[in-house]
């Protein structure tokens, strides 16, 4: 299922089933963009965190390793786009916080 070049895909691990709250940041030619995401990742599996930018939009998608017999394949847990709402809560609340920087 590992199907990315070496410098395009990283483990890493967090702490399960506390909300991670993160953000990735990109480009495609012109365009640049966020997207703020908060997921609560289940101890003992194991997940894919993807970024894609298409035009002018960006999201976030969230998928669980799953095992049916011999074959695996992705299931989908979140997506998450650079528009801020519900989904996303935590992020926001995160970047208001006050920063020393």
């Amino acid at each position: 299922m590992w199907d990315y070049h070496v410098n395009s895909a990283k483990e890493v691990h967090v702490k399960a089933n506390e909300p991670v709250n993160g953000m990735f940041y990109g480009s495609a030619t012109t365009y640049r963009c966020a997207v703020p995401f908060s997921f609560a990742f289940d101890e003992g599996e194991d997940y894919e965190v993807v970024f894609d930018v298409q035009n002018r939009f960006c999201s976030v998608e969230i998928s669980q390793f799953k095992r049916e017999g011999d074959d695996w394949f992705r299931d989908s847990m979140a997506t998450f786009t650079n528009r801020v709402d519900d989904s996303n809560s935590g992020c926001l609340a995160d970047f208001r916080k006050s920063r020393l920087y």
